[in-house]
Protein backbone atom coordinates (compact mmCIF):
# COMPACT_ATOMS: atom_id res chain seq x y z
CA UNK A 1 0.00 0.00 0.00
CA UNK A 2 1.40 3.59 -0.87
CA UNK A 3 1.13 4.60 3.33
CA UNK A 4 3.56 1.50 3.98
CA UNK A 5 5.67 2.22 0.92
CA UNK A 6 5.85 5.94 2.05
CA UNK A 7 6.38 5.03 5.89
CA UNK A 8 9.33 2.29 4.82
CA UNK A 9 11.15 4.88 3.71
CA UNK A 10 11.23 7.49 6.12
CA UNK A 11 13.66 5.71 8.96
CA UNK A 12 16.61 4.90 7.04
CA UNK A 13 16.72 7.92 4.66
CA UNK A 14 16.53 10.59 7.23
CA UNK A 15 18.73 8.76 9.49
CA UNK A 16 21.33 8.97 6.33
CA UNK A 17 21.10 12.53 5.99
CA UNK A 18 21.73 13.15 9.25
CA UNK A 19 25.02 11.10 9.00
CA UNK A 20 25.86 13.28 5.92
CA UNK A 21 24.69 17.21 7.33
CA UNK A 22 26.77 16.30 10.29
CA UNK A 23 29.32 15.38 7.61
CA UNK A 24 29.13 18.39 5.86
CA UNK A 25 29.25 20.53 9.09
CA UNK A 26 32.70 19.64 9.88
CA UNK A 27 34.10 20.04 6.43
CA UNK A 28 32.65 23.45 6.57
CA UNK A 29 34.04 24.23 10.34
CA UNK A 30 37.52 22.48 9.10
CA UNK A 31 37.67 24.69 6.22
CA UNK A 32 36.85 27.73 8.15
CA UNK A 33 39.79 27.31 10.64
CA UNK A 34 42.01 26.57 8.15
CA UNK A 35 40.65 30.00 6.41
CA UNK A 36 41.29 31.74 9.94
CA UNK A 37 44.79 30.53 10.10
CA UNK A 38 45.82 31.60 6.71
CA UNK A 39 44.55 35.14 7.85
CA UNK A 40 46.56 34.82 10.96
CA UNK A 41 49.57 33.83 9.52
CA UNK A 42 48.99 36.09 6.10
CA UNK A 43 49.66 33.32 3.89
CA UNK A 44 50.03 34.40 -0.23
CA UNK A 45 46.84 34.10 -1.45
CA UNK A 46 46.26 31.12 -3.56
CA UNK A 47 43.31 28.98 -5.68
CA UNK A 48 44.46 25.57 -3.50
CA UNK A 49 41.50 25.25 -1.61
CA UNK A 50 39.29 25.50 -5.39
CA UNK A 51 38.63 21.65 -4.70
CA UNK A 52 37.63 22.12 -1.21
CA UNK A 53 34.84 24.29 -1.93
CA UNK A 54 33.53 22.30 -4.66
CA UNK A 55 33.61 19.40 -2.68
CA UNK A 56 31.55 21.50 -0.52
CA UNK A 57 29.43 22.66 -2.69
CA UNK A 58 28.31 19.22 -3.63
CA UNK A 59 27.72 17.85 0.05
CA UNK A 60 25.70 21.15 0.89
CA UNK A 61 23.41 20.07 -2.47
CA UNK A 62 23.25 16.59 -1.89
CA UNK A 63 21.87 17.08 1.56
CA UNK A 64 19.65 19.48 0.69
CA UNK A 65 18.14 17.23 -1.39
CA UNK A 66 17.93 14.45 1.02
CA UNK A 67 16.91 16.67 3.59
CA UNK A 68 13.94 18.08 1.54
CA UNK A 69 12.82 14.58 0.44
CA UNK A 70 13.02 13.34 3.87
CA UNK A 71 11.05 16.70 5.26
CA UNK A 72 8.66 16.16 2.46
CA UNK A 73 8.22 12.26 3.68
CA UNK A 74 7.78 13.47 7.18
CA UNK A 75 4.60 15.60 6.42
CA UNK A 76 3.51 12.56 3.85
CA UNK A 77 3.47 10.31 6.84
CA UNK A 78 2.21 12.71 9.58
CA UNK A 79 4.09 10.73 12.22
CA UNK A 80 5.23 14.43 13.92
CA UNK A 81 5.28 17.46 12.73
CA UNK A 82 8.29 18.91 14.65
CA UNK A 83 10.61 16.67 12.48
CA UNK A 84 9.36 18.89 9.16
CA UNK A 85 9.65 22.20 10.64
CA UNK A 86 13.19 20.88 12.13
CA UNK A 87 13.81 20.06 8.58
CA UNK A 88 13.44 23.36 7.01
CA UNK A 89 15.26 24.81 9.99
CA UNK A 90 18.19 23.36 8.56
CA UNK A 91 17.68 24.03 4.99
CA UNK A 92 17.36 27.28 6.03
CA UNK A 93 20.61 27.44 7.97
CA UNK A 94 22.46 25.80 5.27
CA UNK A 95 21.31 27.61 2.35
CA UNK A 96 23.28 30.73 3.11
CA UNK A 97 26.59 28.41 3.51
CA UNK A 98 25.85 27.21 -0.08
CA UNK A 99 25.63 30.63 -0.92
CA UNK A 100 28.84 31.50 0.57
CA UNK A 101 30.24 29.02 -2.02
CA UNK A 102 29.69 30.42 -4.77
CA UNK A 103 31.09 34.60 -3.29
CA UNK A 104 34.71 32.53 -4.09
CA UNK A 105 35.85 35.57 -6.33
CA UNK A 106 34.75 37.72 -3.74
CA UNK A 107 36.02 35.90 -0.71
CA UNK A 108 39.46 35.63 -2.87
CA UNK A 109 39.20 39.58 -3.09
CA UNK A 110 38.64 39.85 0.44
CA UNK A 111 42.02 37.58 1.46
CA UNK A 112 43.90 39.89 -0.89
CA UNK A 113 42.78 42.91 1.47
CA UNK A 114 43.76 41.13 4.58
CA UNK A 115 47.35 39.98 3.03
CA UNK A 116 48.32 43.37 1.94
CA UNK A 117 47.04 44.63 4.83
CA UNK A 118 49.46 42.21 6.87
CA UNK A 119 52.06 43.34 4.50
CA UNK A 120 51.33 46.70 5.17
CA UNK A 121 50.72 47.33 1.00
CA UNK A 122 47.42 48.80 1.65
CA UNK A 123 48.40 52.30 0.78
CA UNK A 124 47.20 52.75 -2.78
CA UNK A 125 43.98 50.93 -1.90
CA UNK A 126 43.58 52.99 1.10
CA UNK A 127 43.43 56.14 -1.39
CA UNK A 128 41.47 54.81 -4.19
CA UNK A 129 38.91 53.62 -2.23
CA UNK A 130 38.97 56.41 0.55
CA UNK A 131 39.14 53.96 3.59
CA UNK A 132 41.12 52.94 6.05
CA UNK A 133 42.63 49.14 7.11
CA UNK A 134 40.21 46.11 7.00
CA UNK A 135 37.25 47.34 9.15
CA UNK A 136 38.44 50.99 10.00
CA UNK A 137 41.10 53.03 11.67
CA UNK A 138 41.12 50.40 14.93
CA UNK A 139 42.84 48.03 12.86
CA UNK A 140 45.69 50.41 13.44
CA UNK A 141 45.27 50.53 16.84
CA UNK A 142 44.16 54.22 16.20
CA UNK A 143 43.53 57.13 18.22
CA UNK A 144 46.83 55.06 20.63
CA UNK A 145 49.00 54.67 17.38
CA UNK A 146 48.61 57.24 14.01
CA UNK A 147 47.71 55.25 11.22
CA UNK A 148 49.16 55.32 7.91
CA UNK A 149 49.01 58.71 5.74
CA UNK A 150 46.80 56.82 3.22
CA UNK A 151 44.26 56.72 5.85
CA UNK A 152 43.61 60.34 5.70
CA UNK A 153 42.11 62.86 2.66
CA UNK A 154 45.36 64.04 0.67
CA UNK A 155 47.37 62.47 3.29
CA UNK A 156 46.59 65.39 5.55
CA UNK A 157 47.25 63.56 8.74
CA UNK A 158 44.57 65.41 10.98
CA UNK A 159 42.19 63.75 13.40
CA UNK A 160 39.07 65.37 11.21
CA UNK A 161 40.51 64.11 7.50
CA UNK A 162 40.99 60.64 8.55
CA UNK A 163 38.64 58.30 6.81
CA UNK A 164 36.48 55.79 8.92
CA UNK A 165 35.28 53.04 6.88
CA UNK A 166 37.59 50.24 6.47
CA UNK A 167 38.73 49.13 3.34
CA UNK A 168 36.35 46.05 3.15
CA UNK A 169 33.02 47.67 3.32
CA UNK A 170 34.19 50.51 1.07
CA UNK A 171 35.28 47.40 -1.72
CA UNK A 172 32.25 44.94 -1.20
CA UNK A 173 28.42 44.87 -0.17
CA UNK A 174 27.19 45.21 3.36
CA UNK A 175 25.68 41.86 3.09
CA UNK A 176 28.82 40.06 1.87
CA UNK A 177 30.75 41.34 5.05
CA UNK A 178 28.50 40.77 7.19
CA UNK A 179 27.49 37.06 6.36
CA UNK A 180 31.51 36.77 6.65
CA UNK A 181 31.63 38.14 9.94
CA UNK A 182 29.03 35.85 11.22
CA UNK A 183 30.10 33.13 9.65
CA UNK A 184 31.58 31.14 12.78
CA UNK A 185 28.43 32.41 14.96
CA UNK A 186 26.11 30.56 12.31
CA UNK A 187 27.70 27.41 12.14
CA UNK A 188 27.95 26.88 15.95
CA UNK A 189 24.17 27.58 15.91
CA UNK A 190 23.67 24.86 12.85
CA UNK A 191 25.90 22.51 14.93
CA UNK A 192 23.58 22.34 18.05
CA UNK A 193 20.50 22.60 15.89
CA UNK A 194 21.73 19.52 14.04
CA UNK A 195 22.92 17.51 17.33
CA UNK A 196 19.17 18.19 18.63
CA UNK A 197 17.71 17.42 15.57
CA UNK A 198 20.21 14.11 15.18
CA UNK A 199 19.21 12.72 18.80
CA UNK A 200 15.39 13.24 18.08
CA UNK A 201 15.75 11.56 15.15
CA UNK A 202 17.32 8.55 16.86
CA UNK A 203 14.79 8.19 19.50
CA UNK A 204 12.49 8.39 16.38
CA UNK A 205 13.78 5.60 15.31
CA UNK A 206 14.07 3.51 18.38
CA UNK A 207 10.01 4.08 18.34
CA UNK A 208 9.69 2.70 14.21
CA UNK A 209 11.99 -0.17 15.54
CA UNK A 210 9.64 -1.13 18.06
CA UNK A 211 6.87 -1.26 15.30
CA UNK A 212 8.86 -3.47 13.60
CA UNK A 213 9.35 -5.83 16.64
CA UNK A 214 5.73 -5.73 16.75
CA UNK A 215 5.17 -6.65 12.58
CA UNK A 216 3.31 -3.71 11.96
CA UNK A 217 6.35 -2.12 9.87
CA UNK A 218 8.31 -4.71 7.57
CA UNK A 219 11.76 -5.52 8.93
CA UNK A 220 13.45 -5.48 5.31
CA UNK A 221 12.91 -1.54 5.11
CA UNK A 222 15.33 -0.40 7.87
CA UNK A 223 19.20 -0.59 8.07
CA UNK A 224 19.47 -1.58 11.74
Amino acid sequence: MPWYSGFECLPRHYYWACIIINIVIVIIYLEDARENIYIIQSIPVKFSYLPCLVIMVFLQLLSLILLITDGIMVYKVKFNATQLWLGILIVVGIAPLVLGSYLFHDLYDIYAVVYMFRTNQLGDTEQMYKCCGMLGPVDYNYPRIPCPESCYHNKTVVPENIYERGCLGAMFPGWIVFVLCNAYNYTFILIILTMYLHFRLKSLYELIRVDVERGTVSRRSFWV
